[in-house]
């Protein structure tokens, strides 16, 4: 006979996990979900982590954001244009607000931009 338990208890990690990213204001890297997951009493491991995280890309509930010389974070799907600020000190991710307009951009001649990304390095104010 199969236990039903742990099922139960994926379902409620996986709850746990989405609720991480909802209360987020940031995109997270996995070991910043795990952690989050396990002071909320949910428990998990970094493997249940990683799958959620895959269940909710498929899903299009989240989105990876890649950034140079970094792990990949995960912030919620759909959201407005935005960039990044990768704090070179404690190495967390922060959305930035605005954007440069394309207009700013000296392309060279005959060059036409489709898409940009951004990211700010630096240090963040609680690192400062």
């Amino acid at each position: 006979m199969i236990k039903s338990e742990p099922r139960e208890r994926s379902t409620r990690q996986r709850r746990a996990i989405r609720n991480v990213f909802e209360t987020a204001d940031r995109p997270l890297a996995p070991d910043e979900v795990l952690a989050a997951v396990q002071r909320s009493g949910a428990g998990g491991s970094l493997a249940t982590v990683y799958r959620s995280i895959r269940a909710f890309i498929d899903e299009g509930y989240l989105t990876s954001v890649e950034l140079p010389g970094t792990g990949a974070f995960y912030e919620i799907a759909g959201k407005t244009h935005h960039h990044h600020f990768s704090c070179l000190k404690c190495r967390r991710v922060y959305e930035l607000e605005g954007c440069l307009p394309s207009e700013t951009l000296r392309l060279p001649r005959g060059f036409r931009a489709v898409a940009h990304d951004l990211t700010v390095f630096g240090t963040c104010a609680s690192c400062r």
